[in-house]
C-alpha cells in the first residue's frame, strides 16, 4: 500500500497494517518508530525555470526564491506536503500548484518536462541520476529536518519472527528482546 504517512500511521493504529515504511516525524506514542535513514528535503527544479536561470545549481536558497515558479505537490497527507505547506505559510507565499499527485516518482519525473519545481526528499533524487539532464537541485535554508524514514509498528503488537527479520533487512542492527523463555530459530 502506497499512501501518505498520516494515512499509513492511521492504518497501523486501526490494525489494518502490521508494519509500515514511512517518512514522517515520530509523533504518535502508540507507535514504535525505528529510524532507518535521516532525510534532507531539497528543491528539485527544471533547468528551464527562471530560478535555474538566475541561481547557480547547488546554492542553498530560501523557499521564497521559488515563489514565481509552478510547483508540483504531493497530495495532502504526505509529510513532504505538510512541510511544504508550513514553509509556504511561514514565508507568506502562495505559489501556483501545477498539479498534485500521490507519487514522489511521478512528481520528480514531471519536473523537467513541466518546467516546474518540486520539494523532494534528496534520497529520491540520488537514486535517479537521469534527472541531472533536465533538473537542478537546491538545498533549502531554514527547513526543519524533523522528518526521517522509519519502519513502524504498534507498540502493543506482537512481532513475529518474519516481522523482526523484515525489520532487520532494513535495519541490520535492530535489537529485539523476546518475552522470557521464547527464542527465534536461527536465520
Amino acid at each position: 500500500t502506497e499512501l501518505g504517512s498520516d494515512a499509513l500511521e492511521n492504518m497501523l493504529l486501526n490494525h489494518q497494517l502490521d508494519l509500515a515504511c514511512l517518512t514522517t516525524s515520530a509523533k504518535t506514542n502508540a507507535l514504535n518508530y525505528i529510524l532507518i535513514n535521516r532525510e534532507e528535503l531539497v528543491l528539485l527544479a527544471s533547468r528551464n525555470t527562471a530560478l535555474a536561470g538566475r541561481i547557480e545549481e547547488g546554492e542553498a536558497i530560501d523557499i521564497r526564491e521559488a515563489e514565481g515558479e509552478a510547483f508540483i505537490s504531493l497530495r495532502t497527507g504526505h509529510s513532504t506536503r505538510i512541510t511544504q505547506d508550513r514553509l509556504f505559510a511561514d514565508a507568506h507565499i502562495s505559489p501556483e500548484i501545477l498539479f498534485e499527485t500521490e507519487s514522489i516518482e511521478v512528481a520528480k519525473h514531471a519536473v523537467g518536462p513541466c518546467q516546474a519545481v518540486f520539494l523532494c526528499p534528496k534520497n529520491y533524487i540520488d537514486i535517479s541520476p537521469e534527472l541531472q539532464k533536465t533538473c537542478v537541485v537546491y538545498p533549502l535554508v531554514d527547513v526543519e529536518q524533523g522528518r526521517h524514514f522509519y519502519i513502524c509498528h504498534r507498540k502493543d503488537q506482537y512481532l513475529t519472527h518474519y516481522m523482526v527479520e523484515l525489520i532487520r533487512l532494513l535495519k541490520p542492527d535492530f535489537a529485539f528482546a523476546l518475552p522470557q523463555g521464547e527464542e527465534f530459530p536461527e536465520s
